[in-house]
């Protein structure tokens, strides 16, 4: 039967009780996986926003051989947290001005438009970037508030990645903490792949309009597929202005 974990840091946060959900899910896959294989997590925090939020429920996979593209589980205190994996061994990533740059080669940004989210009692507008990660594959990033625009604060040295190791960092790129849990981190502090949300928390104003297999609403890995229609070139070093 799946167990459930909360990940992610929002310190006084209460971990809210779905037991209807946890049971349909348990139906699901206890039936033919094992606990060690699977587990049914409860996030917490918004720093993997737009694609995971605060009260969402996740499907982890456990595997220690993620791949480029997938959100993996990073082990620490005082709880596990969400992170994409954006490099493996061999490759050299950096950021300026807001834009990651793995091996010389930034990742092409396109804009799309604003996301509304709730933290606590607020509401939140951050603008919407597609990312993509290679010619075929990309994901939904989060930059600054649309309400009052600022320059972009996302820069670092390269940074090599060595063998066991991978480079993984926030979906939100606002609220990536430094707690030794972004950046290069080794295979041996990650406890699964986070497959999909397979639920909603309140935080999440609307759901994607596609549902997945096995009832999970949206995949998280890097998808396929071309930059979606209407998307704008990223936009010099600052957040778009309205």
């Amino acid at each position: 039967m799946a167990n459930r974990l909360v990940i992610g840091d929002a310190p006084g946060a209460k971990s809210r009780k779905r037991w209807p959900q946890f049971l349909i899910g348990a139906s699901l896959f206890g039936v033919i996986l094992h606990a060690w294989i699977i587990s049914l997590a409860e996030a917490q925090g918004g720093d993997m926003a737009p694609n995971v939020l605060a009260g969402d429920i996740v499907l982890v996979l456990h595997t220690k051989s993620p791949a480029i593209g997938d959100v993996v589980v990073v082990d620490g205190e005082p709880n596990p947290v969400l992170r994409r994996v954006l490099g493996t061994a061999g490759d050299r990533i950096s950021a300026k001005a807001g834009r990651l740059i793995r091996n010389g080669e930034p990742l092409e940004s396109r804009s799309l438009q604003q996301f509304a989210y709730r933290e606590g009692e607020r509401i939140l507008r951050q603008h919407r970037y597609w990312e993509s990660i290679s010619t075929d594959a990309g994901h939904e990033i989060l930059a600054d508030y649309v309400s009052a625009p600022r320059s972009w604060h996302l820069e670092f040295t390269e940074d090599a990645v060595p063998e066991g190791h991978v480079f993984v960092y926030c979906d939100n790129r606002r609220q990536c903490s430094t707690d030794g849990r972004s950046g290069v981190v080794p295979l041996s502090a990650i406890s699964g792949v986070a497959w999909g949300t397979m639920w909603f928390g309140e935080a999440r104003m609307s759901a994607p309009a596609e549902k997945s297999l096995l009832g999970a609403y949206s995949p998280l890995r890097s998808t396929a597929g071309s930059t979606p229609t209407g998307a704008a070139a990223f936009e010099s070093s600052t957040a778009p202005r309205r």
